[in-house]
């Protein structure tokens, strides 16, 4: 059975202003696909993890590994982590070759099954507040969302959802 990159599905759509990509979270009219990297050590390239196996053969396939990472990486240096370089070849790395402390820089696929390459990165994610009378404001990711989001290397903001396009924002269209 061949690996699949751990994906996240999540409620909402995107957009784009100049050349930087948005998700507005929860928005009930569009669903949007996640996958969240590891970081090379040296090099800093991206690899999107699919399984990881601890040093007792026990696997981690689905988003948990991320927490796992950040709770017992450093406890488990060999572990090894199985999943795709961003031009889709397959890889595997030690646990210790990762820096399991940065923050996962966040691709968006057009659906789940999307080839590893047809990842876009995500630079900003926009938390809706229907009250906020000017543009996007600075914000942090709330103690509610969801892991790996919530560590993800985006720029938080509060954003009216209805005055997004006066702003300059456009729908974005895989």
């Amino acid at each position: 059975m061949p690996m699949k990159p751990i994906t996240q599905q999540l409620p909402g759509r995107l957009y784009q202003k100049d050349n930087a990509l948005a998700l507005l979270l929860d928005d009930p009219a569009g669903v949007v696909y996640l996958r969240y990297a590891l970081v090379v050590g040296g090099p800093e390239r991206h690899v999107l993890p699919a399984v990881v196996l601890d040093d007792w053969g026990h696997e981690l396939k689905t988003l948990d590994l991320y927490r796992w990472i950040d709770t017992e990486g450093q406890r488990f240096p060999r572990a090894e982590l199985f999943g795709y370089e961003m031009n889709g070849a397959e890889t595997q790395y030690f646990l210790r070759d990762l820096e399991i402390f940065f923050r996962y820089p966040c691709y968006v696929y057009p659906e789940p099954q999307a080839p590893v390459p047809a990842g876009i990165l995500l630079q900003h994610v926009l938390q809706p507040d229907p009250t906020l009378p000017a543009g996007p404001q600075a914000g942090q990711s709330p103690a509610s969302t969801p892991w790996p989001l919530h560590r993800a290397n985006v720029q938080w903001w509060r954003a009216n959802p209805h005055t997004l396009t006066d702003w300059g924002f456009t729908i974005y269209q895989f």
